[in-house]
């Protein structure tokens, strides 16, 4: 991607137009329900492995937990938390692992709800789930899962800090996820600056 240039989804819902502020970004996913862009120098398998900083847009997230069954794939809405911003923001705040900034009332390209960042708390006991498929042990604190269109299960793991735009849409709660690694080279700063400049359409 080029800075300067002004872009658009073509499959996202709703449309998204947006821009980069240096060459190198790369857009790596454009569905109905998934947004993602990577900052220069980083890389797909390393936002799925946690070590690259991200932004994703989601059109649908509720708050989430692990079941019993113990397996990363074992997940459910939380009971009880409604799927608006008020109410997920409320649920967060009230998790002892975490550690979750003052909600900002905000505004982005049209769209309105609460923005929030949240990080481990420091000395939590941390949470973890079992990967199926290699058996490890992986330590996340999982926040929230994707209902249709979107498919995701996201959560917050030690040493990064992650800004959500919780916002009204369409009668569910479209989030906008930064994704700062503390050793990954972008800021905080300088991936919310990306996001201030969102513009959303139906």
């Amino acid at each position: 991607m080029t800075s300067g240039e002004r872009y658009t989804t073509v499959s996202f819902i709703p449309t998204l137009s947006y821009s980069v502020p240096v060459e190198g970004w790369s857009n790596l996913e454009d569905t109905p329900g998934n947004f993602l862009l990577v900052p220069p120098d980083q890389s797909l398998a390393g936002v799925n492995a946690g070590t690259s900083d991200y932004l994703g847009v989601y059109t649908s997230i509720v708050a989430a937990q692990f079941t019993d069954g113990g397996t990363c794939d074992d997940l459910e809405a939380v009971p009880g938390v409604e799927a608006t911003p008020d109410a997920i923001v409320q649920w967060l705040g009230k998790q002892s692992a975490l550690t979750v900034s003052d909600p900002v009332a905000t505004s982005i390209g049209g769209l309105e709800g609460q923005r929030v960042d949240v990080r481990i708390a420091d000395g939590a006991t941390m949470p973890s789930c079992t990967d199926p498929e290699s058996g490890e042990q992986v330590p996340v604190f999982l926040l929230f899962i994707g209902v249709a269109p979107s498919s995701l299960a996201h959560g917050v793991i030690p040493d990064m800090t992650l800004r959500l735009y919780l916002l009204d849409y369409d009668g569910e709660v479209l989030v906008i996820e930064v994704d700062d690694i503390d050793a990954a080279p972008a800021t905080l700063d300088q991936l919310s600056a990306v996001v201030d400049d969102f513009a959303f359409s139906s």
